[in-house]
């Protein structure tokens, strides 16, 4: 039985390499193809919380123009276009990929985006004391005051 689970276990390991390493090659080939239109910085989004290893080539090969945006809910990163909740905190996520190498990160609360209730200012300021690269704050702006919030926030 344990020689059964342990080929089960090796062949759903590189199902999901396998599928990882297609998804990061056609996000890899995605990048050039913006960069060779004339694009200065690309963000990524899942990408970079399911492959960290794909992050930091990235961000190796293209320094200075990789941002990850974060998506937050309750505090936690969601990933797959807000529908999955990671249960990462997703301060720890942008930490992580500033480690990585990221350049900036988008900080988004997805309570608030297009529903013009304001910026989380308490969550982007967190953000923005707990990491060495510049945050955007994303989600919620509805008029200039939401802007405004932002500026005591800047260095």
């Amino acid at each position: 039985l344990n020689s059964i689970y342990q080929r089960e276990e090796e062949t759903t390991f590189s199902i999901c390499s396998s599928a990882l390493l297609t998804a990061s090659l056609l996000v890899a080939m995605f990048i050039l193809k913006i960069f060779s239109s004339g694009a200065e910085r690309v963000i990524l989004g899942t990408a970079a919380y399911a492959d960290p290893a794909f992050l930091a080539e990235a961000c190796r090969r293209w320094p200075g123009r990789i941002a990850v945006d974060i998506a937050v809910r309750g505090g936690n990163a969601a990933v797959s276009g807000w529908t999955r909740e990671t249960g990462v905190p997703a301060l720890t996520l942008a930490k992580n990929c500033e480690s990585l190498g990221a350049s900036w990160v988008v900080y988004t609360d997805i309570l608030r985006d297009g529903a013009q209730k304001g910026i989380n200012v308490e969550g982007t300021r967190n953000f923005a004391r707990a990491l060495r690269i510049p945050v955007i704050a994303s989600g919620g702006v509805s008029t200039i005051d939401d802007i405004a919030s932002l500026l005591p926030l800047e260095p």
